[in-house]
């Protein structure tokens, strides 16, 4: 991707429009954010050649569906080979650490939920899986 930061400009446009609503409408007639959580926190140890199973859940306050959906985040990984991850859907991803990755080395996965709220909002949580 030759912008990566691109890659922020829609929820920074459905946040900013969300937060003007906050302004006007009562807040049951308004969207919040939903709340992202990984099981087992935001930053693990793993050996090279692992295959780790990450599950993550969403909850929102105005109880609207959150879809998730898992993505590698080279730019803020210092791992430069290829990265390979299954987004099994459901909260599910499966991640494979690569043989040849070295001790200290980090891969960054992000969790990404966008409610079905109107705007809709996206929220993030990240993963740092570092390699012992």
């Amino acid at each position: 991707q030759a912008f990566p930061q691109t890659r922020w400009v829609e929820a920074i446009q459905l946040d900013f429009a969300a937060r003007a609503d906050w302004c006007v409408k009562p807040y049951p007639e308004a969207n919040h954010s939903p709340v992202i959580k990984i099981k087992g926190g935001n930053r693990i140890m793993a050996s090279a050649g692992a295959k780790l199973k990450i599950k993550a859940s969403a909850k929102d306050p105005d109880r609207q569906k959150v879809e998730l959906k898992f993505w590698i985040y080279p730019e803020a990984s210092n791992y430069v080979g290829k990265l390979f991850s299954i987004d099994m859907g459901k909260g599910l991803c499966l991640l494979n650490i690569p043989k040849t990755a070295k001790k200290g080395e980090t891969i960054h996965l992000i969790v990404e939920g966008k409610d079905a709220g109107t705007p809709a909002l996206i929220r993030y949580q990240r993963l740092i899986v570092e390699v012992r």
